[in-house]
């Protein structure tokens, strides 16, 4: 049987090299970014001063926190405004699959909210899912081979616009929903090992060491809210890919829109020295999915309660929450205010579903929660892109706003020429980045300012983002 080397050196992307150089330490970041690196945020907060359409592209997000966060705000704040078109760009299809599921997940208004949120979480950061949550993932994934089919009656049909996509890429999507199915080979856990000793090598017998050098000296090193991952949960993610669980729940299905590929080198057999794409688990396995939804809240001032921490000054100082509470409270937050036009208010502020009331009924009306999504989308549309950047943008109209992750911010210049006049541009830093030390992320940040030269600087809008305007 062949063997395949997990990523050559030629596959270090013009990021990485930007970041630090031509020596890359990026395997334990990945090639195929499956989660955001930074708070989520609201992207028409300020609203654009246009009484226009509204375009706003992600690049490489990772994820779609910060589209759920800017849809729930304009439903929340009954904004006025004109049509809302978001252009959601990432390298592969793989990860657009992704996307597509849990906006999937995130607006089936069949589930009760309390449930759909724990198997979204499930779904978007566990390496390991429940049983019930792999038949479920099975089942959209029929629906969504529907959709890239044609399939007019799918809830994202209104939503979601694959026209920008070629032929060959919604084969190909197509091709990552199939792969979903319970039927399909997918062994998370050889794969997660496999990827952590080839990290670790001759300090693998040491890890439990390593896991908490890099939670002390990379995770919660820089300013923020990183400690409300605590030492043990993040330990357990590192070990089995586990990061978000919910009271007895057994979590033992291999989550499997995980699988992505890459290009390796096949080291062994006739075809040896050949390049083939390899698929298997090529996501972070060194940060978490927790920055996203996990370590910082949407009106925070209102929900203080829940960074409170329990003997500050003193040696058993901790935290009351974590980071699985912040992110269902994040979650419940965004699809609650979608769903109800209101903002989510805790009735206690140590309680992160007081805010339910109705919502935990049994008679609850599913017919009246559909008919709240559908009028909170109305006027979204969401244009995924995939493939090259550059070549991309030029499908795309002037922008409003634009979010540039780690992973697509040394493209920052491809937007001269593509903005609407105060545009604003988000640009994720690396302050979260466990193989980055302390001078790197701070490089890192002078590195995007230089390239940002000809925008203007407005603010850091976060700690782990900076904000320019055109």
């Amino acid at each position: 049987m062949a063997t395949f080397g997990s990523k050559s050196q030629h596959m270090q992307t013009n990021t990485e090299k930007f970041v630090w150089g031509a020596a890359s330490r990026t395997d334990a970041l990945g090639s195929n970014q499956l989660w955001g690196w930074s708070p989520a945020k609201d992207l028409l907060d300020p609203v654009p001063e246009t009484t226009g359409d509204i375009s706003i592209l992600l690049a490489s997000p990772g994820d779609l926190r910060s589209v759920l966060r800017t849809i729930s705000g304009r439903r929340s704040a009954e904004r006025k405004m004109g049509p809302i078109t978001l252009y959601v760009y990432e390298r592969t299809p793989e990860q657009l699959a992704r996307h597509l599921l849990l906006l999937r997940i995130a607006f089936d208004w069949e589930l009760p909210l309390r449930q759909r949120c724990a198997a979204w979480l499930e779904v978007y950061g566990n390496a390991l899912v429940q049983g019930r949550t792999e038949q479920y993932v099975g089942r959209l994934a029929d629906e969504l081979v529907d959709f890239v089919g044609g399939d007019d009656e799918n809830p994202l049909a209104d939503v979601v616009d694959l026209s920008s996509l070629k032929y060959k890429e919604r084969d190909l999507l197509s091709a990552a929903f199939v792969s979903w199915k319970p039927t399909q080979p997918f062994d998370i856990n050889d794969l997660w090992e496999r990827r952590l000793r080839h990290q670790l090598g001759n300090r693998y017998d040491a890890k439990g060491g390593v896991f908490d050098w890099d939670y002390r000296y990379g995770l919660i090193a820089g300013k923020g809210d990183a400690d409300l991952v605590h030492l043990k949960q993040y330990k357990r993610w590192r070990e089995t890919g586990v990061a978000f669980e919910f009271g007895d729940c057994t979590y033992d299905a291999p989550n499997r829109t995980l699988g992505s590929y890459v290009e390796g080198l096949l080291k062994q057999g006739v075809n040896r020295g050949l390049r083939r794409e390899v698929k298997g688990f090529w996501g972070d396995m060194s940060v978490g999915p927790y920055c996203g939804l996990g370590i910082d809240v949407r009106n925070r001032s209102e929900n203080a309660g829940l960074f409170e921490i329990h003997d500050r000054g003193h040696a058993t100082e901790r935290r009351r929450h974590n980071a699985t509470e912040i992110a269902m409270f994040n979650l419940l937050a965004d699809l609650y205010a979608t769903e109800k036009g209101e903002q989510y208010v805790l009735d206690r502020k140590n309680d992160v579903f007081s805010g339910l009331g109705s919502y935990l009924r049994k008679d609850r009306d599913a017919l009246e929660q559909a008919e709240n999504i559908v009028e909170s989308l109305d006027g979204i549309s969401i244009i995924p892109l995939c493939g090259n950047l550059e070549k991309e943008l030029h499908k795309v109209p002037l922008l409003d706003v634009v979010d540039l992750s780690v992973m697509s911010v040394d493209k920052i210049k491809l937007l001269q020429g593509k903005l609407k006049p105060g545009a604003r541009i988000y640009a994720e830093t690396g302050q979260f980045l466990v193989p980055l030390k302390k001078e790197e992320k701070a490089t890192f940040v002078d590195r995007v300012k230089e390239l940002a030269a000809g925008f203007t600087p407005a603010k850091c809008e976060v700690a782990a983002t900076l904000a320019f305007t055109n």
